[in-house]
């Protein structure tokens, strides 16, 4: 069965893109830092060698958890559990680093200095090995995706929907935050509005992951792991 754009599991997974995009972090660091200097050339090398080892990091491994074999229910709940678990960390972690951006700050100025200014297939590779170091885009395509969907079998179509979506929310999140830099400098730049982004961000994958944890003890997911019967 292909993914419903429409359905409530669809509109919960942008969201919980949303949130993580908005959340700022090395990566999104050394974006708008490269705006504040103009180079905007960089930020696009960068951001696409990112953005495209991400699709084709989402089609290997859900395509690899498709191959499990089917009515192992039970894992639905696993999954379910980690996830939440796993937002709710991000969250609260987030919430104490949100007074203190240097982590951030410090890891922005390493890739910056890794990022050469008129060598696009420099930056694009920079952008895709970031990627590949992420572990959270790992845990979020094996645990927080299955467990949002309730599946762990998704086709190439589905995949294609995912990609598409985060895609989506990719280029509003980023436009959002570089091309106001780009264009104000550093009038716009406050490391203030970061925190307060920073808080709130945390906060929402806190009450995601209080969300996907209920959702354990609904109906359906208990039959699904046969824990309950359907009659």
């Amino acid at each position: 069965m292909n993914i419903d754009l429409s359905s409530s599991f669809t509109l919960t997974f942008a969201l919980a893109v949303i949130i993580l995009m908005l959340k700022p972090g090395p990566f999104m660091m050394t974006c708008m830092t490269l705006a504040l200097e103009g180079r905007w050339r960089s930020i696009v090398a960068f951001w696409s060698g990112y953005g495209i080892m991400r699709t084709g990091t989402y089609f290997f491994l859900l395509l690899t958890l498709s191959l499990l074999p089917t009515g192992f229910g039970i894992l639905f709940l696993f999954l379910k559990a980690f996830a939440s678990l796993m937002l709710i960390t991000m969250g609260i972690k987030g919430l104490q680093t949100a007074m203190d951006l240097e982590a951030d700050k410090v890891s922005s100025k390493a890739l910056q200095k890794k990022l050469q200014p008129k060598n696009f297939l420099h930056n694009f590779t920079l952008g895709a090995l970031i990627q590949v170091s992420n572990p959270y885009d790992y845990v979020f395509v094996l645990v927080v995706i299955p467990s949002i969907f309730a599946r762990t079998a998704f086709t190439v179509a589905d995949i294609t929907s995912i990609n598409i979506i985060v895609w989506i929310v990719d280029i509003i999140v980023n436009c959002a935050y570089i091309l106001p830099i780009l264009y104000f400098q550093k009038k716009i730049y406050s490391p203030q509005l970061l925190k307060r982004v920073k808080y709130v961000t945390s906060i929402m994958l806190i009450l995601i992951g209080l969300y996907i944890f209920s959702t354990m003890f609904f109906r359906d997911a208990l039959i699904e792991a046969q824990l309950l019967s359907s009659t």
